[in-house]
């Protein structure tokens, strides 16, 4: 639109005649709405300035040379053309034709020296040469890009001039380059048009030695910047920013294109150029056809096809674009040289399920508008609008679209050299993306200009590639939706589709898990399989014991399917009561007795489990939570008592790979729980998967570690089995204490754990500094997002270790991909890998078609591990469990998991984030809804809303923003409430009173402004003044920094500010290392203020100023590489516990391994017992390079056996 391009090949008289029917055809504006057009006035055209009048800047130029100033340095304003010369050309006649130009458009010959900081306009007087000769004869290919590239990208120096630079370069042979370089405060897109035309005429006469053919112009470019300033000229003005401001009323002012790089806080002016795409002649005529029949010019039909792009891309329907228009707002400006380009704003509203057509209307209406408005300087719509200004992004837009018609280019001056145009790269860009159109009468060129800081080359190339995908489509078929335009050519759809669902591996899974630990059994019966702190199993007697536990299920009527609540505290039990379950046809659903007995009541009532098992001291839990149900929906409580009755024989398969292996319950949006119904092939798929990917076999010992109602619990459980590894049960009161957690992993001699990050960061935090872990080969991550430096830091401390980031969620069986970590991600965010095993991930629209690498869709899940469904609720699973699009088996489906990512250029997934108010909190999924309906039920809430909020990209907690019914509504009480309702990890950590929340227009709640509001409206959370003496000002600062809070009153409660346990676990870390004393954790839960010294043991001196606060990881020096330390012995069970139907106690000595070492007395005191396991290997060194560097092979899947330690 810069230049006069909207109609092919008329006249500008004819071309404004045509806008001015079109606006007259637009449809009469409502009474509601503004009108189409600027007020209708007869607009006096500039004149002559009276002799000896100063010389102006005009507005345009004004804001050209203060956007200069912010960077100097910068090739941003440059406007370089350079032309290929075939045979060379006479070079004093285009000197002579080039001098003529600058006597003819004084602007050009201009400088801007700024007095009293204001610029002001001088000319510089015409040299005898201005063409530059340069000899380039030797110079290659390569070496003339680089020329041609500092040609256009050494900036100008704006006081001094001159702002042209004209330079002829003589090749080998006759060729010659030319290249012409101007400033764009003396030109613009129209005006080049006009000194192309004026050259070619110039040279012509000059090289016949006639004179030239140009009329005189009327005008000087001085004589238009001073009428822009007149009364007449901005008369319309209030008239042209009231209709702005309505058109862009409620505007985003972003758009979230999908970066490759994170945009930095000042976005720099560095920038590249994609090579020129020619359209096809056939796309060419089709679009020019199409125009034509839709009466719509070609800019509108090619910006409509760029609008569903934008939207395909950044999931956005409502955002704005710039283009510029020619500014030349009366014809007397037609044939001058200097700057009249301004930008319009194109907002630009997308509906999805509207038809390519529809968008067009929108559009069309949309450029009309805006070029009936154009006349407003953008710099005083910015102003006016009081828009915020950023070192990030440019003001109302970022993306630029542009379509300039050459109607006169420096190759068509010189038709007689057989010339031809030359891209110049400045290598500069102002906005994040700026796409051209170069319309001639040959066809249409395509190029794109990026900001480096934000895009790589491929992925702009890419974009251009779509670009032309969709618009074929639209051209082809205008009236499909937009949404189900054609993005991704068939070979690149192919590819996108290969990479989502990988070739099969053939595992075993036409049996369920029992089977296949029956007989391991009897492949390694003496070997430990499941081992706590107090007690240990074999693989044989943990087969007769849940063979005999089984068949007593069995005759208790536990069937096939029979859903089994298991109530207790997790324990080596409750691994026990599972593979019972399993063994009986069972279906296994966890029932965490941490949990409020209103919860548990619930999650029976939503299960109508059966069967509920009792584990462990319960009885009055149970009664409670009984007493809370129906009659009808009470479970029939079991019974294990009298097991040495039941033979310990196996049992007849009763389960298939087809049956109910375990329910788990999610958080819902609506307010209920769901029960997500995993079977027996998709929990076995991924027992063997993560074997496979992990190369676990029977050396391994993995730490069961995470909470029953965490779906990796259930790998935790049994996925160390299937290879006659060790299942190594750790109790929660030592994973709530991170020093003893990690005690517990190195003597346990753990060689593979999978937690969330921020309990790796507690156990980084708790660790001694001399603990390495060199027994662990394997820290799986997952849960939430894994920060880079985690990685980093715990690879530095364990550098025989290798790590993985495992994604997926309980509908597909726990994990849906991963990627393996050898070295610490570069950039801000861990990948979350590709398919695991029999798994695919695809990334889609929402048509469910996929998208291209790099651009943001939902995670759509399928193969072996995707769930049943959820318990009664057919309605959610069919909205979750939709129809497999790219299978052919019957009945296949895709789990829509509503997390956001995208495919990166390197072939691997990147988790962006969720699409839904389901949120992550600590590793536990959390549906915000379900937290705000519980909130809602309290007496004295009249409305609430829940947010999350972050310290870190680990560290993130719940915020309840409560509007109260009555003034006596009190924090504490609601608390205590909303604890007998929700479990632990789903509470609030702050809250805040409000007499109202946010709306948007509609009346709904408004996020983003709630988000956005401070958390320091709570005075009830925050009481008791400041802290009192050296101590507490010490305890204050520590706290401030793990709550990332500036203050803290000394009654101030650490868990209402927003701490939780993790971080209070920091906390002790913190005072530990800086005031040299143990702060019991449980003493931080019972009195957690400042203002509580008493319960510190020795501290040092008051007085003593505070030593440096320790990182949040300590490190230690890498160490080489070395066998692993020989593990050590295992100690006999406890004789004197409890008897019970799953007490730790056996009824004989345990047969263990001949090769193993004998007990001995020294082996258990005085530290901590460990559980004896087969003799030690040694462990092989991660690969290094030959710089001795780690090689990092993320992509390549982890050996299939381990490797010899």
């Amino acid at each position: 639109m810069t230049s006069r391009s909207e109609s092919d090949s008329l006249a500008a008289a004819a071309k404004r005649e045509q806008l001015r029917k079109l606006l007259e055809q637009r449809k009469a504006p409502t009474p509601d709405s503004a009108p189409v057009t600027a007020p209708h006035r007869n607009l006096v055209g500039p004149s002559r300035r009276p002799e000896g009048a100063a010389d102006v800047l005009s507005p345009a130029q004004e804001r050209m040379w203060f956007l200069h100033q912010l960077r100097p340095d910068t090739a941003t304003y440059v406007v370089p053309w350079a032309a290929m010369l075939e045979s060379p050309v006479d070079e004093g006649a285009l000197d002579g034709a080039l001098r003529a130009l600058l006597a003819r458009h004084p602007l050009l010959r201009a400088r801007f020296p700024a007095e009293a900081g204001r610029p002001q306009l001088r000319y510089l007087d015409i040299p005898e040469r201005v063409l530059d000769v340069e000899d380039a004869t030797g110079a290659s290919e390569a070496a003339l890009s680089r020329r041609l590239r500092e040609e256009a990208s050494r900036p100008f120096d704006l006081e001094q001039g001159p702002l042209y630079r004209f330079r002829l370069l003589k090749l080998a042979g006759q060729r010659q380059v030319l290249t012409l370089v101007f400033h764009h405060l003396v030109t613009d897109g129209a005006s080049i048009n006009v000194l192309m035309r004026e050259l070619g005429v110039l040279h012509a006469a000059h090289a016949r030695g006639e004179a030239p053919a140009l009329a005189p112009l009327p005008l000087e470019y001085a004589d238009a910047a001073a009428w822009q300033h007149t009364p007449d000229a901005t008369a319309q003005e209030p008239e042209l920013l009231a209709w702005w401001k309505r058109q862009l009323e409620g505007a985003v002012q972003g758009l979230e294109l999908p970066t490759d790089k994170p945009r930095p806080a000042r976005r720099s002016d560095r920038g590249a150029l994609t090579e020129r795409v020619t359209l096809p002649p056939a796309l060419t005529r089709a679009l020019r056809a199409f125009c034509r029949e839709r009466q719509v010019s070609p800019f509108m039909t090619l910006y409509a096809a760029f609008a569903a792009l934008l939207y395909r891309y950044s999931r956005q329907d409502d955002f704005c674009v710039g283009t510029p228009v020619s500014g030349r707002t009366h014809p007397s400006l037609e044939e001058l040289v200097g700057l009249f380009v301004n930008t319009v704003v194109l907002r630009t509203r997308v509906n999805a399920a509207d038809a390519f057509t529809a968008l067009l209307d929108q559009v069309r209406a949309t450029t009309l508008g805006a070029l009936g408005h154009q006349a407003l300087p953008f710099e005083r719509l910015v102003q006016a609008l009081g828009v915020e200004r950023s070192l990030s992004h440019s003001p109302l837009f970022q993306v630029m679209f542009d379509l300039y018609r050459v109607e006169h280019s420096l190759a068509g001056a010189f038709p007689e050299a057989q010339a031809r145009d030359l891209p110049m790269d400045t290598g500069a860009c102002e906005f994040d993306l700026h796409v051209t159109l170069f319309e001639s009468a040959s066809g249409f060129e395509l190029f794109a200009r990026y900001s480096t800081d934000l895009f790589e080359a491929s992925t702009a190339r890419r974009m251009l590639g779509h670009y032309l995908q969709l618009l074929t489509h639209a051209l082809r078929a205008p009236d499909t939706r937009v949404d189900a335009l054609s993005l991704l050519p068939e070979a690149e759809r192919a590819r996108v589709l290969a990479d989502s669902n990988p070739p099969r591996r053939p595992f075993p899974l036409d049996a369920p898990f029992p089977e296949h630990f029956s007989a391991q059994a009897a492949r390694t019966p003496d070997h430990v399989a499941l081992a706590s702190a107090s007690a240990r199993w074999t693989y044989a007697e943990l087969e007769a014991h849940t063979n005999r536990a089984a068949r007593r299920l069995v005759a208790q009527d536990v069937g096939l399917e029979s859903v089994v609540a298991v109530l207790g505290r997790r324990s080596e039990a409750t691994v026990r009561a599972l593979m019972s379950i399993h063994k009986a046809g069972g279906a296994y659903l966890p029932l965490d007795a941490q949990l409020p007995a209103a919860r548990l009541a619930r999650l029976l009532a939503e299960s109508r489990a059966p069967f509920v098992l009792p584990l462990g001291p319960v009885e009055s839990l149970l009664a409670e939570v009984l007493a809370e149900l129906p009659a009808e929906l009470r479970p029939r409580v079991l019974s294990l008592e009298g097991l040495d009755a039941e033979r310990s024989e196996r049992l007849a398969p009763r389960a298939t790979p087809d049956s109910l292996a375990y329910v788990l319950f999610t958080s819902g949006s609506t307010g209920t729980p769901k029960g997500v119904m995993v079977d027996h092939r998709g929990m076995l798929n991924h027992l063997l998967g993560m074997r496979e990917a992990l190369g676990l076999d029977g050396y391994d010992v993995v730490a069961q570690i995470a909470a029953l109602s965490f779906d990796i619990s259930i790998w935790q459980m049994l996925g160390a089995l299937p290879g006659g590894g060790t299942t190594y049960l750790i109790e929660d009161d030592v994973m709530r204490d991170p020093p003893r957690l990690a005690d517990a992993l190195e003597q346990g001699r753990a060689t593979v754990m999978e937690m969330v990050p921020s309990v790796l960061q507690a156990i980084l935090e708790g660790a001694r500094p001399e603990q390495d872990f060199p027994d662990m080969r394997w820290v799986v991550l997952g849960g939430e997002p894994v920060p880079p430096a985690l990685c980093r830091t715990w690879l530095e401390r364990c550098p025989g270790c290798r790590m993985a980031d495992a994604y997926g969620p309980t509908e597909s069986s726990d994990v849906a991909s991963l990627h393996f970590i050898n070295e610490a991600p570069e950039g801000t965010f861990t990948p979350i890998g590709t398919p695991k095993a029999n798994m695919e991930v695809y990334v889609l629209d929402d048509a469910l078609q996929p998208v291209p690498a790099g651009v943001v869709g939902e995670l759509y899940l399928g193969g072996l591990g995707v769930a049943r469904g959820y318990v009664g609720r057919a309605d959610l699973t069919a909205e979750r469990f939709v129809p497999h699009p790219f299978s052919t088996t019957p009945g296949a489906r895709l789990y829509r998991s509503g997390d956001l990512g995208r495919w990166l250029p390197d072939g691997v997934l990147q988790f962006v984030s969720r699409a839904d108010l389901q949120v992550k909190v600590r590793g536990m999924r959390i549906e915000l809804g379900e937290v705000e309906a519980a909130l809602a039920s309290l007496p004295g809430v009249r409305s609430a809303a829940v947010t999350v909020q972050r310290r870190g990209p680990s560290d993130s907690w719940l915020a309840a923003w409560v509007v109260p019914s009555s003034p006596d509504t009190d924090v504490h009480s609601l608390q205590a409430a909303l604890a007998r309702l929700l479990p632990a990890f789903m509470l609030p950590s702050r809250w805040v009173l409000r007499p109202q929340l946010p709306l948007t227009s509609t009346g709904k709640l408004d996020r983003k402004a709630l988000a956005a509001l401070p958390l320091d409206e709570a005075p009830s959370l925050s009481e008791g003044g400041p802290p009192r003496g050296p101590l507490e000002e010490l305890l204050a600062q520590l706290f401030c920094q793990v709550l990332g809070v500036e203050r803290i009153e000394r009654e101030a409660s650490f868990f209402h500010l927003g701490g939780h346990s993790l971080s209070a676990t920091r906390l002790v870390a913190r005072v530990r290392h800086s005031l040299g004393v143990q702060l019991p954790l449980s003493s931080l839960f019972t009195s957690p203020s400042v203002a509580s010294p008493s319960r510190l043991k020795s501290p040092r001196s008051s007085a003593r100023p505070l030593p440096p606060l320790p990182s949040r990881a300590l490190r230690v020096t890498q160490r080489p590489f070395s066998t692993r330390r020989p593990r050590s012995c295992l100690p006999p069970r406890a004789s004197r516990m409890k008897p019970g139907p799953f007490s730790a106690r056996t009824r004989r000595p345990p047969r263990l391994p001949s090769r193993a070492p004998r007990v001995t007395p020294g082996c258990f005191s005085p530290r901590p017992p460990r559980f004896r396991l087969p003799p030690p290997r040694l462990r092989s060194p991660r690969r290094r390079s030959a710089s001795g560097s780690s090689t990092n092979s993320s992509r390549t899947p982890a050996p299939t056996t381990s490797p010899r330690r």
